[in-house]
């Protein structure tokens, strides 16, 4: 495919506040449009040999959502800083307008013409993009800090994601380039799933 536009815009913000003492709530939010913004061209060729199965053909991107990252994230943390060199936090995280890549040859004039007018319904199934569902991810984080000889310090920190294994999140996915005009759901969408729950600890010397 040759030619292809996309453009990318969005806001971020976040916010930190001192609640009581050692409180504190953390905010974020950022939301974008990714998108194709123009007709790119497409041609494909067979793989066992340099014969063209078409060439110059006009895929009709423009304005479809670019696919595999989600266009809407927002979050809310709670972290406690102990006097005895020790914090905890906890994170939500909420993502959503999330799509599947597209298969441009689904988006070709040549894809829907054997259909008629009529038949829109049969033009939905091929050039639509499918929507994935919007979802929540719990994070944790757990530190503490040691006073070593009076002048050095050992910290260690622990960051749990996914805290509650949900392996069923889908967070993305693409269209099969392998389709079929009469039959859209022959070849499925391929979707990556979250991973389930990972630990991390990291050690740092300072001197």
């Amino acid at each position: 495919m040759n030619g292809l536009n996309q453009t990318h815009q969005g806001i971020e913000m976040g916010i930190e506040k001192v609640i009581y003492t050692a409180h504190t709530l953390q905010g974020a939010l950022g939301w974008g449009q990714f998108y194709y913004t123009n007709r790119p061209v497409l041609q494909a060729w067979q793989d066992n040999n340099a014969n063209a199965l078409f060439t110059n053909r006009t895929v009709y991107l423009k304005h479809y959502r670019v696919g595999g990252t989600p266009q809407f994230v927002a979050g809310i943390g709670y972290k406690y800083n102990a006097p005895a060199h020790w914090f905890y936090s906890i994170y939500a995280n909420y993502f959503d307008a999330i799509y599947v890549e597209p298969n441009p040859d689904r988006r070709t004039a040549e894809a829907v013409s054997k259909y008629l007018d009529s038949e829109v319904q049969y033009y939905a199934e091929i050039i639509d993009q499918f929507k994935l569902p919007s979802y929540y991810v719990f994070n944790a984080q757990l530190g503490k800090s040691f006073k070593i000889w009076s002048k050095y310090f050992l910290n260690v920190n622990i960051s749990i994601n996914n805290l509650f294994n949900d392996r069923q999140i889908i967070s993305g996915g693409f269209e099969s380039l392998r389709w079929d005009k009469a039959n859209i759901s022959k070849f499925d969408n391929k979707y990556f799933y979250m991973t389930g729950t990972t630990y991390m600890c990291t050690v740092n010397f300072n001197f």
